[in-house]
């Protein structure tokens, strides 16, 4: 579903809507599970996005995710994503408003992540998918105005170079595979929708490291599991100076749209 499709972090949207390779705060839990294994501490993140400002104030995507590291076993993440669809109303035959309601997708997950290695992380999330589009009473078949589904993404992180020089210090390779899950069914299943099935491959780290100066770099590769086989390919350079002033730049491209 759409919930699921939707990019966290501003970030990312100026790499090209690319971090699988990355993955280093509590997003993780929506990039690459695996990342959970290298974080500390506590993490949270929020989002909070209008989808289409100049048209209707209530058509919004929202992302919450917390994560905690336990020594010695890795990172545990919980996190939940909401899409407000906005209100819409229900009217007779003869057009009379008899219902309003908000058309709505949330999908709540929990995400594990740990190190195999010093350098390598492998984790999995599981996610509840529920879509509501209309409550059933306002529809004429009576049924069929929400759906459910449950989905797993697995991923895995490796720090493949980690030195101390100014050219390429860090080189991450990632692999991730998102939605694995039943169709959602709104009616019957001979009318179901598929998850967003995709398998995500990224390449990234730190070009340049030279106090004050670092540049960052991050490439996803999207390739779908469904019919047609879209592929989407993403991906920048960030350079920030002394932690206080980032410039970013990216490239996406979706031939299908």
């Amino acid at each position: 579903r759409i919930s699921t499709q939707i990019q966290v972090k501003n970030q990312a949207e100026g790499l090209g809507r690319s971090y699988t390779d990355l993955a280093d705060d509590a997003t993780a839990a929506w990039w690459n599970p695996a990342g959970l294994g290298f974080l500390a501490n506590n993490n949270l993140s929020m989002m909070h996005t209008q989808l289409v400002p100049n048209l209707a104030s209530d058509v919004f995507f929202e992302y919450l995710s917390f994560t905690h590291h336990y020594e010695g076993w890795g990172g545990l993440g919980l996190s939940v994503a909401y899409l407000s669809y906005g209100l819409n109303q229900a009217t007779d035959e003869n057009g009379t408003i008899i219902k309003e309601f908000t058309s709505y997708e949330v999908v709540p997950a929990v995400t594990y992540g740990t190190k195999l290695t010093p350098n390598v992380g492998l984790g999995v999330g599981l996610k509840y998918i529920s879509v509501n589009l209309a409550p059933n009473d306002v529809l004429p078949s009576g049924g069929g105005g929400a759906g459910h589904s449950f989905a797993a993404d697995m991923g895995v992180l490796a720090h493949v170079r980690e030195t101390q020089g100014k050219m390429l210090p860090k080189l991450n390779l990632a692999a991730v595979l998102v939605n694995l899950g039943p169709n959602i069914a709104f009616i019957d299943e001979t009318q179901s929708d598929p998850l967003a099935r995709t398998v995500r491959l990224g390449v990234g780290g730190q070009l340049y490291n030279a106090a004050p100066v670092t540049v960052n770099m991050s490439f996803d590769y999207n390739y779908s599991l469904l019919q047609g086989h879209d592929k989407i390919f993403g991906g920048g350079l960030a350079l920030n100076y002394n932690n206080l002033f980032s410039l970013r730049g990216g490239y996406y491209a979706d031939k299908t749209g």
